[in-house]
């Protein structure tokens, strides 16, 4: 029932059984794994821990210096802190992760972010200074008469 609701929900199934056709009906099933009874309470937790990474791998994006953009509640996790952000600055930092390090121009920020509404350069200015406070200054560099790019500072 609940894989027929989401197929994508991971299923972990506990088992006291270790005969083979018992293991092949609950991969059948689409277990993500398998834990034998008695249960190792760090093993689960291990185990639980890679699942939930796994779950947000696409939805969270490193934009460096330890910072993270959670895009499924559309914060910035740095350190301790959480910072949100406002539908307009997760568009604009959408569509600069998008652009894969190339520079967005002022007309694609006017076209796919304002959709043809007026669009004053202060407006976009204010956006990407409240994103650069809740992250870094040097996350956004501006090319002057083009557009902005993102300049994520990975250390390793």
């Amino acid at each position: 029932m609940l894989c027929k609701t989401n197929p994508n929900i991971p299923v972990i199934f506990m088992t006291a059984y270790s005969d083979e056709e018992k293991i092949n009906e609950m991969i059948k099933l689409n277990a993500c794994s398998l834990i034998k009874k008695a249960v190792d309470l760090e093993e689960l937790f291990v185990l639980l821990l890679g699942i939930n990474k796994q779950l947000h791998k696409e939805q969270t994006v490193d934009l460096g210096q330890g910072i993270f953009y959670r895009k499924r509640d559309k914060s910035i996790l740095k350190g301790f802190a959480v910072f949100e952000l406002t539908d307009r600055e997760c568009q604009i930092l959408d569509l600069l992760i998008n652009a894969d390090g190339f520079p967005v121009t002022y007309e694609e920020f006017h076209k796919k972010i304002w959709r043809g509404q007026q669009m004053t350069m202060d407006s976009l200015r204010m956006h990407v200074n409240s994103i650069r406070r809740k992250t870094y200054h040097d996350l956004i560099r501006n090319h002057s008469r083009l557009g902005y790019k993102l300049n994520r500072i990975i250390s390793e």
